[in-house]
């Protein structure tokens, strides 16, 4: 079947997907140690990130809150 995946966060429109490339011995660290604390990768990223970018002094919610059409 093709077509646009309805199930988990990659059906949902206000998800996008980033990647980059990192030393294995890192990837296989981090992804071990999701799994032995039965955390998703992608809450821990999203949280890391999250982190990073308030210690860099962004506005996270800058960028995620948008006034609907409705109220502008």
């Amino acid at each position: 079947m093709h077509g646009k995946n309805e199930r988990g966060k990659r059906g949902k429109g206000d998800y996008a997907q980033v990647s980059g490339y990192i030393p294995k011995n890192l990837a296989i660290a981090f992804k071990t140690t999701c799994t032995a604390r039965e955390l998703t990768q992608s809450e821990t990223l999203e949280n890391l990130i999250s982190e990073w970018l308030e210690g860099e002094g962004i506005d996270v919610a800058a960028f995620t809150s948008k006034p609907s059409d409705k109220e502008v």
